[in-house]
């Protein structure tokens, strides 16, 4: 199958490119050339909210089988700095591909094209309960996840209209080539300098109460796609995480007993973010498993190995190219 992969310079992108390539014909665009090409796949650089570019690709590279959208804006920090920029890049580039999604020919005899958008966790915010079920209420609590809820809708409300759409609300991906600023690669570093790891400390006045989060190694996240990928029957929107809830300061904990080193320090005056403290995370992934056999075999324990492993043999390297 053709697949247009969008992001495909980026963290999740390029482990995309990388497990994808061998079985499908990938064209990846990102407006970065990426660190790391993979030879299987054609890279092309451009711009998705420019609309042109787009006329252009789907020209000369489609007709597409599936449109695998990844590429955003994907951080809280630079969202509370420029929303409107967070917003083009979030949602007027999902609209653009979707419009041409819609005129692109789509009557194939052999399979149903699709569009699969890469949402968030972020979307439901503080949830109505846990685990987070698909058809849980939006709470988004920072421009990007609005940012992402408004792309997530405009997904859904594409289903059957000449494209078969999948919403993939992922957890929180860490493993090989995630950026430096990523909470668990930050923390590694961190420790792989002997450095400290700083959390809240209680007072008689303020119990803290540590965020939580769905933390998902990115294989996890490919060997879900590429399942998806083999049913082009499923439509619909599917948590795409690890189905476990890990708080910040044990996942701390085990950052520090696979590196060897590093320390947890309790400090009065540092803070969440606003809006971070007593925030969870956790994703119930039950449909996913049944519509497409989705089966997260990467355990927290185990990517972490293999991150820290990764940083070892040079990834620092990766960062700086």
């Amino acid at each position: 199958m053709k697949v247009l992969l969008t992001g495909a310079a980026g963290f999740v992108g390029t482990n995309l490119s990388e497990n994808l390539g061998a079985n499908h014909e990938v064209v990846g665009v990102d407006l970065q050339t990426p660190k790391e090409a993979m030879r299987e796949v054609t890279y092309v650089k451009g711009d998705l909210l420019d609309r042109t570019f787009l006329d252009v690709l789907f020209k000369d590279f489609g007709p597409f089988d599936a449109i695998l959208h990844i590429a955003a804006q994907a951080r809280v920090d630079p969202s509370l700095v420029d929303p409107i920029g967070t917003y083009r890049s979030n949602v007027e580039t999902t609209i653009n591909l979707l419009e041409k999604a819609k005129k692109q020919s789509i009557d194939k005899t052999d399979r149903r094209f699709r569009f699969i958008y890469a949402s968030s966790e972020a979307v439901y915010g503080n949830a109505d309960s846990y685990p987070s079920k698909e058809n849980d209420n939006f709470r988004p609590i920072s421009p990007y996840a609005s940012s992402k809820v408004a792309g997530d809708v405009l997904v859904q409300q594409m289903d059957g209209k000449g494209v078969s759409t999948v919403v993939l609300r992922s957890g929180m991906g860490f493993g090989p080539r995630s950026p430096p600023i990523q909470v668990v690669t930050k923390m590694i570093l961190r420790c792989m300098d002997g450095g400290r790891l700083l959390f809240p400390k209680e007072s008689l006045f303020h119990r803290v109460k540590h965020p939580t989060r769905d933390v998902n190694y990115i294989m996890n996240f490919v060997d879900g796609v590429i399942a998806l990928l083999k049913h082009p029957e499923v439509s619909g929107v599917f948590n795409l995480g690890s189905g476990r809830e890990v708080d910040m300061v044990t996942l701390a904990k085990q950052i520090i007993k696979t590196v060897g080193n590093g320390e947890i320090v309790m400090d009065y005056d540092f803070k969440y973010r606003y809006g971070e403290e007593g925030m969870r995370t956790w994703l119930d992934i039950s449909k996913a498993k049944k519509a497409f056999g989705y089966d997260p075999k990467w355990t927290l324990e185990k990517g972490l190995v293999e991150t820290y492993d990764w940083l070892k043999r040079g990834g620092r390297e990766f960062y700086s190219w």
